[in-house]
């Protein structure tokens, strides 16, 4: 069946990475930075470009975003030893820097789905020269909540480096296999009785059909970047605690200073709130926003209500920023802070939501303590604006001096 038909071209390629940029619809001027798509290896991308009607790459090209996607492609046996090092740190900064050529700008925002997300993560605090603002969609970040996938990449039941030597490339239909298995009843049972349910009442098939093809086209992962993905990460929690490290370089999410963007789906049981939630209270930036919509893993984007629920939501932050990217002056080192308010709002956003109050206490920076998991966070209850008003970007408590000269919010203008 066909899918991913929003017209597209290559930018550039290297092995089976393909950088794409989509045709914004009769050459309407894009609006704001270029928004890169960093999409999970194990999946095909087209999930975000499904068919007419349900593709959100065109909803973003009718706002007049100018969109690019860095799909990984299919490997193949000759690619087992591929790294999530070389992924990151090669691949990725390659394709960013073909796409700011492209668009013939530097700033740019980089949309990562999934695991695309944590490796969008990774980028982000290496390189984060040009970085408008980070969305992290259902991004994996505390992996102590990564639910049944927990229990069965434990240490003492999965030895990965095994399992990749044995496959070399872990089949994408096992991957396909497991995460069914977290729901039996609706993947094996339900999906079958929805189809039988169409049928008999006569009514279209074509989106049943696309959801499921996609379902079941799994990617290869990789066997050595499997092994670096669950060790690192599943087993070992790197990324959460500090000590995560790709291509030798320590991965300091402190480091991320531009607006960030965390999007979790309420019933997402892959990727469950609690795994993606903490991302906001680890990230150096003063503005950020935690958003949590009503969907699974992959209804978040797609399927039935995507489009009136769930799509304005995400896209009515992205106009705000793109409106507003730099509302307040650049600050110097050490420069003092002068607002109190703690909220980021561009003037001529057209959201009418009163300004979010202070929700918690964050205080200068200390030095990097040896685990993370033992620091105090302070996050926004869930009936708080910085949970259900996308439109306003809250920063938390009183702001620590500015260390990295980014954007600071309330920062005293430059002699």
């Amino acid at each position: 069946m066909p899918t991913g038909i929003t017209p597209r071209e290559v930018v550039w390629t290297l092995n089976k990475t393909t950088l794409y940029r989509y045709r914004s619809p009769e050459g309407r001027p894009s609006a704001g930075p270029p928004v890169l798509f960093v999409y999970a290896l194990i999946n095909r991308p087209y999930i975000l470009d499904l068919r007419p009607g349900n593709s959100f790459v065109a909803h973003l090209l009718e706002g007049g975003h100018d969109v690019f996607l860095l799909d990984w492609g299919r490997f193949g046996w000759e690619d087992r030893e591929v790294t999530l090092d070389e992924l990151v740190d090669v691949h990725l900064p390659r394709a960013v820097a073909r796409m700011q050529r492209a668009a013939g700008r530097e700033d740019y925002t980089l949309f990562g789905y999934c695991m695309g997300g944590t490796m969008a993560l990774a980028h982000a605090a290496m390189r984060p020269r040009g970085l408008a603002a980070l969305v992290a969609l259902t991004t994996p970040v505390d992996f102590r909540h990564a639910g049944m996938h927990r229990a069965w990449t434990d240490a003492r039941h999965l030895d990965a480096a095994a399992v990749a030597e044995g496959l070399g490339n872990i089949p994408g239909t096992l991957i396909g296999l497991g995460n069914k298995m977290m729901r039996p009843t609706a993947n094996f049972v339900d999906v079958h009785d929805a189809y039988a349910e169409l049928v008999m009442a006569g009514r279209d098939l074509t989106s049943w059909r696309a959801m499921n093809q996609w379902v079941n086209d799994g990617v290869p992962f990789p066997g050595a970047a499997f092994v670096q993905w669950v060790r690192d990460l599943y087993q070992q929690n790197r990324l959460f605690e500090g000590t995560w490290e790709v291509a030798g370089e320590p991965i300091d999410l402190s480091a991320i200073t531009a607006p960030v963007l965390t999007i979790a789906a309420g019933k997402d049981h892959i990727v469950p709130p609690a795994m993606a939630r903490p991302l906001n209270d680890l990230v150096g930036s003063p503005d950020t926003t935690y958003l949590e919509l009503p969907a699974g893993h992959v209804g978040v984007l797609a399927g039935s209500g995507a489009r009136e629920r769930r799509w304005p939501a995400v896209t009515d932050s992205l106009a705000t920023r793109a409106a507003c990217p730099s509302p307040f002056p650049r600050c110097r080192r050490g420069d003092p802070i002068h607002d109190k308010d703690h909220t980021t709002r561009c003037p001529s956003s057209p959201s009418t939501a009163p300004a979010s109050p202070s929700t918690g206490s964050r205080s200068a920076r200390a030095p990097r303590s040896p685990s993370r998991s033992a620091r105090t966070r302070s996050r926004p209850s869930p009936g708080s604006p910085a949970m259900t008003t996308p439109r306003t970007w809250t920063t938390r408590g009183p702001m620590p001096p500015c260390s990295r000269g980014g954007w600071r919010t309330g920062c005293s203008p430059p002699a």
